[in-house]
């Protein structure tokens, strides 16, 4: 299973990637400084989204680790891509953490996005 879906997210998502990573050389914002180092930042891409759900899925027995454990991941997430790409430090947002771990934690407490309405009603 862990093969099909890896090879789905390369199908779905790897080209779209490495023309985000090619606009952002364009534009003078990001250089890439080998050859397929492109392709690599998909490759830690799918490292970072493996991490942080494991994280989360570390949290579920106290999900206030969250606010704990999952910053660091993110962080270093951040960290390798603006180091692969000849970015300034702080310059690559990949998720807002204020924004993210209240939502992470209210999914690991309730089960829904928080407050939004999962009953179903029939017209």
């Amino acid at each position: 299973m862990e093969g099909a879906l890896r090879d789905a997210e390369r199908r779905l998502f790897k080209s779209e990637m490495e023309k985000i990573v090619m606009m952002l050389c364009a534009s003078d914002t990001a250089r890439v400084a080998r050859t397929r180092l492109d392709a690599l930042v998909f490759e830690a891409f799918t490292a970072f989204y493996d991490e942080m759900l494991l994280t989360i899925d570390l949290c579920r027995k106290d999900p206030e680790e969250v606010y704990s454990l999952l910053p660091p991941v993110i962080d270093s997430a951040r960290f390798l891509w603006e180091r692969v790409l000849d970015l300034p430090y702080g310059r690559l947002e990949i998720v807002r953490p204020e924004e993210a771990l209240p939502l992470i934690y209210r999914l690991l407490t309730t089960g829904t996005d928080a407050g939004q309405n999962t009953e179903v009603t029939e017209s």
